[in-house]
């Protein structure tokens, strides 16, 4: 059953809640984030040490004492019913405060999404309206890539070296893009290029372009 369409376009949109809910859905800021339905009562404290912190949520709301997720948040409501609020663009933030979902644009005004049914439905709604989305269309393969990726030969223990030997040996086989995985920054998050990579990631990408591959990251 196809949900009925309401879309919004405004900066910070605030959606009034029948009740209380139960539970709230929290997406996470990237992969290693959080991502779950988790009671309104409990509250996820920061991990520890602060070190941890851009592993498990965007840093701008570590600190952050209510219920909140980037970019899509949902209340499940005592009826079963799951109230949606998504972002149809890339830099927003939702929060659960008491009976009212809230949705906050960091920078311009934006889309959003607002859906209501299972939850089944209304995720299945916010995919399709991000499919139809300008950074969606700019970023999807019409071909699917055949990819190389260091992580699953090294692991961390990547260098210039070893990795401009495995782009040789890979000769004519048929990988569109050579991904180079954890290992070539100093620390996580700086993305800056450690000493194992003296040509710099513009230097080695340059190698992997030469090889008639796309470099990836």
């Amino acid at each position: 059953m196809s949900l009925p369409e309401n879309i919004q376009s405004q900066k910070d949109i605030t959606i009034n809640l029948p009740s209380r809910p139960l539970r709230y859905y929290r997406h996470g800021w990237q992969s290693w984030s959080l991502t779950a339905w988790q009671d309104v009562n409990r509250r996820i404290p920061p991990p520890k040490p602060a070190i941890l912190h851009p592993l498990q949520t965007d840093p701008r709301y570590v600190h952050e004492t209510r219920p909140h997720g980037s970019w899509v948040g949902a209340a499940e409501m005592k009826n079963g019913n799951i109230l949606l609020l998504g972002a149809l663009g890339l830099d927003a933030h939702i929060f659960l405060d008491g009976n009212q979902l809230i949705g906050q644009y960091e920078k311009d005004a934006g889309k959003w999404l607002i859906a209501e049914g299972s939850e089944k439905e209304v995720f299945a709604q916010y995919a399709a309206k991000l499919q139809e989305t300008e950074f969606f269309q700019k970023t999807r393969f019409l071909h699917t890539p055949k990819i190389w990726c260091s992580w699953y030969s090294f692991y961390t223990h990547i260098s210039e070296q070893n990795l401009g030997k495995v782009l040789h040996t890979l000769g004519n086989l048929p990988f569109d893009v050579f991904q180079v995985d954890d290992g070539w920054q100093r620390a996580i998050g700086d993305w800056i290029p450690n000493d194992k990579f003296p040509s710099g990631m513009d230097g080695f990408a340059a190698q992997i372009r030469r090889s008639g591959r796309a470099p990836g990251i």
